[in-house]
């Protein structure tokens, strides 16, 4: 994590935990406001985050008087930072008074101007997160706006109470209500009353998750490809990719290569040329081209991403992951090793498991379980009140442990 301007360069060190805290009572000491980013340098909505506007001087005006402190999601300095604020995606950003309350939250992006819209929201905010009132005291009007703004940063729990006083004085044909409850419940009656009722505007918030209902709600596939396909004309370009991509993740395995490769086309139309604006854009392109059945053209992609970003973790893990994939697994191993030089906290575990699973691919079984152990035996461990992803890797390093040990 670090501080910087919106003019700042990218990619400084990650600061300690001391030196988060510093920055955090420094900001209140000034009565600033403070914008916390928790970020990945792997996340391709981080990355355009970063370059549309927090490193972009034309946003200059509106992150005046905002003390923005970045902060690294990978690396253990973030460990307790990330598990006080309860942050699980990237990317997260919290915006704080100047007396460290929590005045609101947003989880992912979906382009500059919703961005900018919600910063200018939550900055005048009255009723501050840090400071929820209690469900019984508001109108069932007001509670319903509160579950659904705290549905929408994933604090489901916190949520609850605040839709049950919503729903006793309930309308049901409000959309607010069905869209409160599917995120909070992920009900896939919800989902339905949504794909068949709901604005085409609240769309991108919910389609994602009723995807993952499909398996088990077959039910669900034509009314959710058909609001898709409603929104679609008006969709924002950054959206337009996702959409085609849950197209083509919702259609027949006969019928997915032509969504990929119009979900691949809308990716690549979101581009400059610009390296540091585009660099968010490599990996799923790269993913939609593969996909779509175009092996070469996702190599390429990815390719491309290593000669720019030689020292850049996220390229040479996804590379080598590809070329393991389609069978190249000689060529994958120096993509790997790469990866692993290049990487650090949560990285190197997800790092380890690659390349130690190209080493066994490689013929190299024995290496690669002695290289598990010695990564696991240094790995820098959560303690077991901090809640962050660093104790799924870890667990997902040793299942490969295990996996690999029963083939040697």
């Amino acid at each position: 994590g670090y501080a910087l301007s919106p003019a700042a360069p990218t990619h400084a060190a990650p600061m300690e935990d001391a030196a988060i805290e510093a920055a955090l009572a420094a900001a209140r000491a000034r009565h600033e406001t403070i914008l916390l980013d928790f970020w990945a340098t792997w996340c391709p909505p981080c990355n355009q985050l970063s370059a549309e506007v927090l490193e972009d001087p034309t946003n200059a005006p509106d992150l005046a008087g905002i003390t923005v402190l970045r902060l690294d999601a990978d690396h253990p300095s973030s460990w307790a930072t990330k598990s006080r604020y309860s942050v699980g995606g990237y990317p997260t950003v919290i915006l704080l008074d100047g007396e460290g309350r929590e005045l609101d939250r947003r989880v992912g992006y979906s382009g500059e101007p919703d961005f900018l819209a919600w910063l200018t929201a939550a900055r005048g905010t009255t009723v501050p997160l840090g400071a929820l009132p209690a469900a019984e005291t508001l109108a069932p009007k007001d509670a319903l706006a509160l579950a659904l703004r705290l549905a929408r940063v994933q604090q489901n729990e916190e949520a609850a109470p605040f839709l049950a006083r919503a729903e006793t004085a309930a309308n049901a044909e409000d959309p607010d209500l069905h869209l409160a409850r599917f995120l909070i419940r992920e009900e896939p009656a919800e989902a339905l009353w949504l794909a068949e009722h709901g604005p085409e505007a609240t769309l991108y918030e919910w389609a994602f998750s009723a995807a993952d209902l499909v398996s088990a709600h077959p039910e669900l596939v034509a009314p959710l490809r058909a609001a898709i396909v409603r929104a679609l004309p008006d969709a924002p370009l950054a959206q337009t990719g996702d959409f085609l991509y849950l197209l083509g993740e919702l259609a027949a395995p006969a019928d997915k290569a032509p969504w990929y490769a119009a979900a691949a086309a809308a990716v690549r139309a979101c581009t400059t040329g610009v390296p540091e604006h585009d660099r968010g854009f490599w990996t799923p392109l790269a993913d939609m081209l593969e996909k779509a059945g175009d092996t070469e053209g996702a190599l390429k992609v990815l390719r491309s991403a290593v000669a720019t970003w030689p020292e850049e973790f996220t390229y040479h893990h996804a590379l080598a992951g590809l070329l393991l994939e389609h069978g190249g697994a000689t060529e994958a191993l120096p993509e790997a090793e790469a990866a692993w030089k290049y990487s650090y906290g949560d990285n190197r575990l997800r790092a380890a498991e690659r390349l130690a699973r190209i080493r066994a691919a490689n013929g190299d079984t024995a290496g690669a379980l002695t290289f598990i152990d010695g990564v696991l035996a240094e790995a820098k461990r959560p303690g077991a009140d901090i809640q962050v992803r660093t104790t799924r890797y870890l667990k997902k390093l040793e299942d490969a442990r295990a996996e690999l040990g029963k083939k040697q």
